[in-house]
């Protein structure tokens, strides 16, 4: 997610399935290996397609992914698609 450039589908396909880049972060970061504090909800790939920008700042206000923004989420999850 801190790649400035644009993610395309020549690049994407070196994601994998990962559309945003704290998914392996996540995985690794030593603050992550106890038990989850709390369990979310997050919407599919296609609902964050299908998703408006007042709907996602709703749900994600103050969060990493509101950081990365709605466009460069959709456009990541494009890349990794094609």
């Amino acid at each position: 997610i801190e790649y400035k450039g644009s993610v395309n589908r020549a690049n994407g396909k070196s994601m994998g399935d990962c559309f945003f880049g704290c998914d392996r972060c996540q995985e690794v970061c030593p603050f992550n290996q106890g038990e989850a504090s709390r369990y979310i909800s997050l919407p599919t790939t296609d609902e964050l397609l299908k998703m408006e920008e007042d709907e996602f700042t709703g749900m994600f206000e103050k969060t990493t992914f509101s950081r990365a923004g709605l466009e460069k989420i959709k456009t990541n999850i494009r890349a990794i698609r094609d």
